[in-house]
């Protein structure tokens, strides 16, 4: 069963099999995918994502989810990134 758990601690530190962090619907307008500053991730890590978020295609619809692996300062193994609706 699938479990959901929403805690004040530091996203990157948790060991789950997948951390699921937001994009902006801002940053999608301006033809830019960027992680929300505001979803609890370091700045390195999030510098880390949207660097590879501009390398990889275009995932500017609301809804798309674009999966990273082995993302440096991320204890999970998988990162899933969402576009978010606006």
């Amino acid at each position: 069963m699938a479990q959901i758990r929403l805690r004040p601690e530091d996203p990157a530190a948790l060991r789950v099999d997948a951390l699921v962090v937001p994009m902006s619907p801002v940053a999608r307008q301006q033809s830019a995918c960027q992680v929300i500053a505001d979803c609890g991730l370091p700045t390195a890590v999030r510098r880390r994502l949207n660097q590879q978020l501009a390398s990889l295609a275009d995932c500017t619809k609301p809804d798309d989810a674009v999966k990273v692996a082995g993302v440096a300062g991320v204890a999970a193994p998988m990162v899933v990134i969402v576009c978010m609706p606006e």
